[in-house]
């Protein structure tokens, strides 16, 4: 007999990839269970701040923000990244004020324009 084969309490290659692959799954099930704490909280503090429950199928009070079809092929995207602070901040102004944040992304755009003394045309 050699000395590695044989031996009470050895695992196999396989049995020791199969335990790595099995903690890394726990691992991964860890993190989405606390992301999903996160946004579970932050909803509960939207809901605080807001003194309602945000429904849905409400239309806004500025009407600019629903776009046709036919309007947003003219239009371009354009993303601006936010801390989750500063996130969830636009949102409760969003839900305030009840307008959408596109709305509001539309109206801080121009008043950037205006302050730089451009045409306001978003």
């Amino acid at each position: 007999m050699t000395a590695g084969k044989s031996g009470a309490g050895k695992k196999s290659m396989k049995a020791v990839a199969t335990d790595a692959v099995r903690e890394k799954g726990a691992a991964g099930k860890a993190a989405r269970a606390k992301d999903s704490g996160r946004a579970k909280a932050l909803k509960a503090a939207l809901k605080e701040v807001s003194g309602e429950r945000p429904r849905r199928n409400v239309e806004p009070v500025v009407a600019s923000a629903k776009l046709a079809a036919k309007d947003r092929q003219e239009l371009r995207g354009y993303v601006i990244y936010l801390n989750d602070e500063a996130k969830a901040q636009l949102s409760r102004l969003a839900i305030d004020q009840r307008r959408t944040a596109q709305d509001l992304g539309v109206e801080a755009i121009n008043l950037l324009f205006r302050r730089y003394r451009l045409v306001e045309i978003a």
